[in-house]
């Protein structure tokens, strides 16, 4: 009897309240004991607690509480509305189920897809296949959608595009939070912008929209393509623009940055590696302003550019257009370069802080501040002709064509000068200047996990 009190309670308590049937224009059913069902048809319309269902025809199972709703299916719940043409309804646990095309309305957003479900106690939708949902602010889409309509937390998964104003957001999957504009993307990001030069590659990417501030983790690859050299080209009276772009990628183990437009400034820690079409490099951490045109390259920082090798504490890097304007090394500076890739002879200068001057993408002037030093290799036509190694307070040298044409020792002058004999006799390594360091293999561009189709 005990037993039999108890399973009563049970099956009371995990009834919810019934279904009413407000209005139908036709009625018809069965009422056998314990299988009560009827048929309705005609502006149906049923009620439970605060939700409202209105459909065309219904099938009602009274003692199991649901019901089967076909046509033009409305569901409201406060500020939602569900719109589906065919839709199981369970009162027991307040879930809406649809496996045709279902679209949710709720205040701001709009949640559709070809299937899916809807808790009325929980208040949470997961939809499937072909889902978007979209707000005021930001559309997404994805293979599957799990959206609390209380929280406003959207769960993402599979094939996950999540867009707004300026940015376009790829991955596998993403947690938005509508309330506060925040994106979690994980699995072969790609993120870009769409006002901007500028598109991120990593494993795993949060983003702030309202601060314009995004962190990536993962071996983030930023690339920046540019338009570096545009030509124009006469063809029989007509004029045609040839232009010459160049994609820079820059990696390391992680990225923070804002993303205001025009504003930019991103960080890079651990592993900085930069490859260009002439330009790359290395350091611990580096920091990229797009306003200021400039980056910064620290922690053994290393640079290449075409044939020369420049390597420093820190190295700053100035373009104006695109195009190279001066290269600033500050802390045991040196700057190495040869003409012949095979040969042994390269010639360097260093110093506590290096500026480097460039005009038209080629070097014309190089300054060497405190302990500077020098060492050329000489040549003519004849051939080879030694090399003077010397030593100031300041060296100054201007370039034409990209060779030195004019060289300035100032202040504290001492230096010597080795016979070609000598030089051959030794090798050219014998005489090269202190903190000398000439690396063959230049970082390369990197392989993305995921590519915009």
């Amino acid at each position: 009897m005990i037993s039999f009190i108890i399973l009563c309670i049970m099956l009371n308590s995990s009834l919810s309240q019934p279904i009413e049937l407000i209005y139908a224009d036709e009625l018809s059913g069965s009422a056998s004991p314990g299988a009560e069902y009827r048929k309705v048809s005609g502006k149906v319309h049923f009620q439970q607690g605060n939700v409202v269902i209105k459909c065309d025809q219904a099938n009602q199972y009274l003692f199991a509480n649901k019901v089967e709703l076909f046509g033009n299916v409305l569901i409201t719940q406060e500020d939602l509305v569900l719109n589906a043409n065919r839709v199981f309804y369970d009162g027991n646990t307040g879930v809406a189920l649809s496996d045709e095309k279902i679209k949710i309305r709720d205040k701001n957003s709009v949640l559709q897809a070809e299937k899916g479900t809807y808790s009325t106690k929980s208040f949470i939708a997961e939809f499937s296949q072909n889902v978007t949902i979209s707000d005021d602010h930001s559309i997404i889409y994805s293979d599957k959608l799990v959206h609390n309509r209380k929280t406003l937390l959207s769960q993402c998964f599979g094939n996950v595009k999540i867009e707004d104003d300026s940015t376009l957001v790829l991955s596998d999957y993403a947690e938005h939070k509508a309330k506060s504009k925040e994106n979690k993307s994980y699995g072969k990001v790609l993120a870009i912008a769409k006002y901007s030069n500028v598109f991120l590659n990593c494993d795993t990417l949060f983003s702030f929209s309202n601060d314009n501030y995004a962190e990536a983790i993962g071996n983030p690859i930023l690339c920046q393509t540019d338009t570096i050299e545009k030509k124009k080209i006469l063809i029989e009276n007509d004029s045609l623009f040839e232009f010459e772009i160049d994609t820079v990628f820059i990696s390391s183990r992680s990225m923070r940055g804002w993303l205001k437009h025009n504003q930019e400034k991103f960080f890079f820690k651990d592993s900085v590696e930069i490859a260009g079409k002439r330009l790359s490099g290395t350091g611990k951490e580096m920091i990229h302003e797009k306003a200021g045109q400039s980056i910064l390259l620290f922690g053994n920082a290393r640079l290449y550019y075409d044939s020369t090798q420049i390597h420093s504490d820190s190295i700053r890097i100035f373009t104006i257009e695109n195009k190279l304007d001066s290269i600033f090394c500050n802390r045991n500076a040196i700057m190495l370069s040869k003409e012949d890739s095979s040969s042994n002879r390269i010639n360097q200068i260093s110093g506590e802080r290096v500026w480097i001057r460039f005009a038209q993408d080629t070097i014309r002037k190089v300054v060497s501040d405190g302990d500077a030093k020098s060492l050329y290799f000489l040549s003519s036509e004849k051939g080879d002709e030694g090399a003077p190694r010397l030593f100031a307070d300041r060296i100054e040298i201007l370039f034409e064509d990209g060779e030195p044409a004019i060289i300035n020792w100032l202040g504290a002058i001492e230096g010597e000068f080795f016979p070609e004999n000598i030089i051959e006799e030794k090798g050219a390594d014998g005489y090269y200047l202190p903190n000398f360091l000439w690396i063959e293999s230049k970082p390369q561009k990197k392989q993305l996990s995921r590519y915009l189709k």
